[in-house]
């Protein structure tokens, strides 16, 4: 993906953000019908973030909450009990 012998920064920026933008695309184009279920993929999507926040805040429900943009921890709290996402216990929240 260089143009030269060297990789330089911006070839390594360019490389990332295109498999950003991949990521990215591959959720929001996922093929419709044959069994396709709009609420099980959003909900899918809400679960992997739920998780991401759980783990970049070390399990600090407060901490989560922020990350995730909810107004408080009681609203994660109720968030992770209508998606079943565990929250462990001995992960700090």
């Amino acid at each position: 993906m260089a143009e030269g012998d060297t990789i330089e920064r911006g070839d390594v920026v360019a490389a990332v953000g295109n498999l950003g933008i991949g990521q990215q695309a591959n959720a929001l184009d996922h093929p419709l019908g044959d069994g396709f279920d709009l609420e099980e993929h959003l909900m899918s999507i809400q679960r992997h973030y739920l998780r991401r926040g759980r783990d970049e805040s070390r399990g600090v429900k407060a901490e989560a909450a922020r990350l995730l943009g909810y107004e408080n921890y009681q609203t994660l709290a109720a968030q992770l009990k209508r998606l079943h996402v565990e929250w462990k216990a001995d992960a700090g929240g």
